[in-house]
């Protein structure tokens, strides 16, 4: 599909390709392929007698803003982001048919521009070198002595957390 603002369709980097340092239309498309793949991946919830699904996850509205959109939302204090919308089914699980479905906006993703950054009500933000940790256990000890455990679970499994050691307890 030809791009409506002259721009040749680059096919998202996957993450365990390196990208191109400043490959920014590469970075958005990673970042607006892994919400999607994110949100397709939500799991049923189930009980004795419903399930709610989520089904056709998909964008809508402008794949791309043009440097007119994004300074005409700096000015307005507007946002740039690509909304997210799905079907929520719930459906009976002892006919197995759907009870209620709605359309829905399942989330707002920031939109990368051309420069590097956000923006988000009016404000450009950036990034510099954001990182996630990998999923485990990371131990430090503090330039006061303290012992700290840094817990980074699955993402979509629960929470990060912190627990702290103090040695004269032993």
């Amino acid at each position: 599909m030809p791009d409506p603002f002259g721009i040749p369709p680059q096919p998202p980097v996957s993450p365990q390709q390196p990208r191109e340092f400043g490959d920014v239309v590469g970075l958005r498309g990673n970042i607006f392929n892994q919400a999607l793949h994110s949100a397709q991946s939500i799991e049923p919830i189930k009980n004795e007698l419903y399930t709610l699904q989520l089904q056709d996850v998909g964008y809508s509205g402008p794949e791309r803003y043009t440097k007119a959109d994004q300074k005409k939302a700096v000015l307005s204090g507007g946002t740039l982001a690509r909304k997210m919308v799905g079907t929520w089914s719930l459906v009976d699980n002892k006919t197995q048919q759907p009870i209620a479905t709605r359309q829905a906006t399942l989330a707002n993703v920031p939109y990368l521009t051309d420069s590097g950054t956000f923006v988000n009500k009016g404000v450009e933000y950036t990034l510099a070198h954001q990182l996630r940790l990998r999923p485990g256990v990371f131990t430090r000890q503090k330039e006061n002595g303290e012992l700290e455990a840094h817990v980074n679970t699955l993402p979509g499994k629960g929470r990060s957390h912190r627990y702290y050691l103090d040695p004269a307890m032993y």
